[in-house]
């Protein structure tokens, strides 16, 4: 069925739907193969097409060249009729239509249950380190697209933190961070950053875990900036005056997303100078749960900054600009 779903002639939900069943399989090849389908984002089929039509033309040209006993009337019916079923297939295909703009994984018809069912597979399966990676890694991507809620996943990740197999813990970062979104409570991943920056953000850590930590952190607090408190995000910052680069560019990037989202959860000296809190990136306005609707056009604030800008300027053109007047431009 996978194999129909990528020549396009099964494309439909059902398929999708029937494949999805196939997750839940005892045998784990069966689940890593129906994995492996719903976590690659594109297909792409058109060398396939293009070396079965080289194929069918090659058919043709040798049924044409055909040589050996004496051409009868019969084996020149027998060789048309050949050649005319080479040509009829390769036109069907041409028929064929993909009509689909989602990739397979949105069309399932119930993620949550799916989910559910997944999860409960995971917890009590005894295949293989790499299978169960492959259940969780499509786990965590059901919920980043669905916006599921599945609270007891984020415990049960934990586990996968102390593995032994470091070189797998960035794998393990990205399924944490594909599974955050704005409908997750706070509440929920707070042991797992604190986990991420117990292990693996310490001075006593290897550089390169320490940059793949905070990292982690910022992609996971871009989601849910509440996650953490004023305190552990001090902490992180203070990483900005680390000895190895690659570890301060990761903090200086933490820092200058909480001056363009909230200001007021970094302490006054990291705030920068030119910080200005107004209703837009209070800490009052980040409220779990609560979105942000737009009632006129997103950025048309940035033009009347503009204007006011050029405004100014047109206004001091008759006397030499003083260091208010510099301090303001910079501001607005």
């Amino acid at each position: 069925m996978i194999e129909l779903y990528k020549r396009k002639i099964w494309n439909d939900d059902k398929t999708v739907n029937v494949i999805a069943e196939a997750c839940l399989n005892d045998n784990p090849k069966i689940i890593v193969a129906a994995c492996k389908f719903f976590l690659i984002l594109d297909y792409d089929f058109d060398s396939d097409e293009e070396e079965s039509d080289d194929n069918e033309d090659a058919k043709i040209q040798l049924l044409k060249q055909r040589k050996g006993s004496k051409m009868t009337k019969r084996r020149e019916e027998r060789l048309e009729r050949a050649i005319k079923q080479v040509k009829r297939k390769s036109m069907r295909k041409g028929l064929v239509k993909f009509g689909t703009d989602f990739l397979p994984i949105d069309t399932i018809y119930d993620g949550q249950s799916f989910v559910e069912k997944l999860f409960s597979k995971l917890k009590k399966s005894n295949d293989q380190y790499e299978v169960k990676l492959f259940m969780l890694r499509l786990i965590s991507r059901m919920i980043g697209r669905h916006k599921i809620q599945l609270l007891q996943f984020y415990p049960n990740i934990l586990r996968y933190l102390n593995s032994h197999n470091k070189d797998k813990i960035s794998e393990i970062f990205a399924m944490i961070i594909e599974s955050c979104h704005e409908l997750v409570p706070p509440e929920s991943v707070k042991p797992v950053i604190e986990k991420i920056i117990s292990n693996y953000v310490t001075e006593y850590c290897n550089n390169q875990h320490i940059t793949v930590g905070l990292n982690c952190i910022r992609e996971i607090l871009m989601r849910m900036p509440l996650a953490l408190d004023e305190d552990q995000i001090e902490y992180l910052c203070m990483f900005r005056t680390f000895r190895n680069k690659s570890v301060a560019a990761a903090a200086k990037s933490l820092v200058n997303y909480f001056r363009d989202v909230c200001p007021e959860l970094l302490p006054k000296k990291m705030r920068g100078r030119f910080a200005v809190i107004d209703e837009t990136n209070d800490k009052h306005t980040l409220i779990f749960g609560a979105q942000k609707i737009n009632k006129d056009i997103e950025g048309i604030e940035l033009l009347k900054k503009a204007e006011k800008i050029a405004d100014d300027v047109n206004l001091a053109t008759d006397r030499i600009l003083d260091d208010k007047d510099l301090k303001k431009i910079k501001i607005l």
